[in-house]
């Protein structure tokens, strides 16, 4: 369930209660468990598949969808950025 943001008016309702103060505390809870599923930047390891949308920006540092195959490489399968290598 997403987040739903509290509006605090000084001296005004909500005023600071349990349900208020425990709905802080599952906020971020619940946020330190969605930032220990990511990847680490200095290491981890990825458990599912990752695919590039196939972006055609050349010149900056991304992702790239490879495919390695015994196969000739057949654009039907291929988006704009795509890498194929052909094992024999």
């Amino acid at each position: 369930m997403p987040y739903q943001k509290t509006i605090w008016v000084p001296g005004g309702p909500p005023g600071i209660d349990a349900d208020s103060l425990n709905k802080i505390e599952q906020g971020i809870e619940d946020a330190h468990i969605e930032v220990a599923k990511k990847l680490s930047q200095s290491g981890g390891k990825m458990t599912g598949q990752i695919s590039d949308e196939g972006k055609t920006i050349y010149t900056t540092k991304q992702v790239r969808n490879i495919i390695i195959s015994n196969a000739d490489p057949d654009p039907a399968q291929m988006q704009n950025g795509d890498i194929w290598f052909k094992w024999v």
